[in-house]
């Protein structure tokens, strides 16, 4: 679903906005089934198909406004520079930095999506294992 809407920006956009049509519904039923075979009923099931679906779309659409935004990259460091001090901002100067460097990590920077979903999935496994 996150490659899907990276490949068709616009419908990232739109996706909150529309009443779900076949492929949706499909999508939705397939991750349901999913945690249900996983041993999630209820409450917790319904409350991972939100935490993946929010995770996704969320994510995508956040995303692609970088890239959109990417043209006016220049004009928004500049202006970072001048309204951030790194004297009362060091982590964020530290974290910005982090993003202009995303090409020169040694092995490339870890997958941001991935990461965050592995966080959600590991999180109703243990909520799961404990209820």
């Amino acid at each position: 679903m996150h490659e899907t809407l990276l490949r068709h920006p616009w419908a990232a956009a739109v996706l909150p906005h529309h009443f779900p049509g076949p492929h949706r519904w499909r999508t939705a039923e397939a991750i349901l089934q999913l945690l249900t075979d996983g041993g999630f009923t209820d409450d917790l099931r319904d409350l991972g198909y939100h935490a993946i679906t929010l995770h996704v779309g969320g994510f995508t659409q956040q995303q692609l406004s970088y890239m959109i935004e990417s043209e006016r990259s220049a004009e928004n460091l500049a202006r970072f520079g001048r309204e951030v001090s790194p004297t009362a901002f060091p982590l964020m100067v530290d974290h910005v930095q982090y993003h202009i460097d995303r090409d020169k990590a040694p092995g490339g920077r870890p997958d941001e999506f991935g990461f965050v979903l592995d966080l959600i999935l590991d999180g109703l496994e243990r909520a799961r294992d404990d209820g």
